[in-house]
């Protein structure tokens, strides 16, 4: 049975992602879904806190952030796992090796609580018992699901990997890190972040619905740079909460012109937009001003950031500024706000006009 198990999860993850929904029951089936779109839907990591190789310190918590929402069902004690003092590290470093050892009962993992958040990309841990002073593996593998059924893969599109993060609880050293895998095995592998980027344009109130793939979000920066995992959060203006947020995927990088599209899908598609020379499709709903968005990079640090229409807050609650400068001008359904000619004075107002025939993808 290990055998067949092992042969089974050699197979290409990417082959078996059609058959894994196409084996969904009928009553929760979903639509069939183009290739790019299941790679695009692969739940991963995008930020946990406290950081990997980190000492813990009483009440020990956890909190991990996903590019995807979750499969509540799916939360199970083999798809987030606690380990303690491995023998052999290495172990945790081929996702099905170590589920192969997990099955049959190798590994001694630790009980843990788990809480979903409402936005269901934000998960909550935290051991059921106190931990004794040792070294802690925690560990992410594919038998998490996201919303769409789509396998956890903290390296989408390839082989299928664990996240892993590495903690030391008490008077106690970790390892060196060439010594033991960390989160590094597990981890998208990035190239240089753009030297400068901005967001250049946005639509955010169609000429009929801001939710039926008309909007977009137009980034601008450095051709050849590496925007993996960057975000893009919409602000309400009223109270400063976060209403959206938009996370690149592992690969996306700045094309040769430098402008990158993030158009919002139809209703009801996984493949479909209004918006013309899109680089990503997701499914966002934006809000009329006075409200306002930022860009963020995937170290957590605020890149760039615009507030439309009078009256929004200066400051997020996340603790951003909200804007550059003077808000620009709350525009009319289907115009979008567009920098004048690429223009970067740290002004809304100044910088951003209302473009009543928008271009996405055309400076």
């Amino acid at each position: 049975m290990t055998a067949l198990r092992s042969w089974l999860r050699r197979l290409s993850p990417l082959l078996l992602l059609p058959a894994m929904l196409a084996a969904t029951p009928a009553c929760s089936r979903l639509a069939p879904l183009e290739f790019h779109s299941l790679v695009e839907q692969q739940a991963f990591v995008t930020e946990i806190n406290p950081p990997d190789r980190s000492a813990l310190s009483d009440p020990v918590e956890w909190t991990l952030h996903f590019s995807e929402r979750l499969d509540l069902s799916r939360l199970h004690s083999d798809a987030i796992v606690l380990l303690a003092d491995l023998a052999d590290p290495k172990i945790l470093e081929k996702s099905d090796d170590f589920l192969d050892e997990l099955d049959d009962g190798q590994l001694a993992t630790l009980p843990l609580q788990l809480i979903l958040e409402s936005d269901e990309q934000t998960l909550t841990l935290f051991p059921e018992g106190d931990l004794d002073p040792g070294v802690y593996y925690l560990v992410v593998t594919p038998r998490l699901r996201s919303a769409n059924q789509v396998p956890f893969n903290q390296k989408p599109g390839e082989y299928p990997a664990n996240f892993i993060a590495v903690f030391s609880y008490g008077d106690v050293v970790l390892p060196d890190p060439e010594a033991e895998p960390g989160s590094a095995p597990g981890a998208p592998n990035f190239g240089a972040k753009p030297e400068s980027l901005v967001l250049n344009e946005f639509l955010y109130d169609g000429k009929v619905s801001e939710t039926d793939g008309e909007a977009f979000v137009e980034l601008y920066g450095t051709p050849g740079g590496d925007i993996s995992l960057y975000q893009v959060l919409l602000i309400n203006g009223a109270d400063g909460q976060e209403t959206d947020r938009i996370t690149l995927p592992p690969g996306a990088v700045l094309p040769e012109d430098g402008i990158f599209v993030i158009a919002d899908l139809r209703t009801n598609s996984t493949t479909v937009s209004q918006v013309p020379n899109h680089d990503f499709l997701d499914q966002f709903d934006p809000q009329n001003g006075p409200d306002g968005v930022q860009l963020v990079d995937r170290d957590g640090q605020l890149v760039d950031s615009l507030v439309y229409g009078e009256g929004a807050v200066s400051t997020a609650a996340n603790g951003f500024a909200l804007g550059e400068g003077l808000p620009a001008a709350d525009v009319a359904g289907g115009h979008s706000l567009s920098r004048s000619a690429g223009a970067d004075s740290q002004n809304n107002a100044e910088d951003f006009i209302d473009l009543a025939a928008p271009s996405p993808g055309i400076l």
